[in-house]
């Protein structure tokens, strides 16, 4: 699962980016993103997230438990909650809701100057432009969980 997060300093704006490699079951997993989010949310303004496309298979439970999560968290910090289609993020960076994989990750390259470590990290980066682009335009403003279709 890849993740980004942004603050302004006094020498700008700085970006942090991975990913979180989870090892073990779903439990494990849902244990290990708990701790991650307990500490990386204490000072953030919103949370954005990708909504799971359907998938068969245990993925889209593992994702719909794991943005359970962290939407909990958001709700404990109340901060606004987020969850935008992948279609809107790939067409934020390239110009096109269709791109590919390897499109976002070149898009993404191109916009920090820098290599990222794979299409996770590609795809969290691209989701915290779109994020400040909205925050920009005035944000959600709401604790609520915006829901994009």
């Amino acid at each position: 699962m890849g993740w980004a997060t942004s603050k302004v300093s006094g020498s700008g704006v700085v970006t942090r980016s991975g990913v979180i490699q989870h090892k073990g079951d779903l439990g494990d997993r849902l244990v290990s993103l708990d701790r991650w989010a307990a500490r990386e949310f204490l000072k953030a303004e919103a949370i954005y997230c990708e909504r799971p496309a359907y998938a068969p298979g245990n993925s889209t439970t593992t994702l719909w438990s794991m943005l359970g999560v962290i939407q909990l968290h958001a709700r404990r910090c109340r901060i606004p909650f987020v969850l935008k289609s992948a279609g809107t993020i790939k067409k934020h960076v390239t110009g096109s809701g269709r791109a590919s994989k390897g499109e976002v990750v070149k898009a993404v390259e191109s916009m920090t100057k820098r290599s990222v470590k794979d299409h996770n990290e590609a795809d969290a980066l691209a989701l915290l432009f779109l994020a400040l682009s909205e925050q920009e335009q005035g944000g959600t403003g709401s604790p609520e969980p915006v829901l994009e279709r």
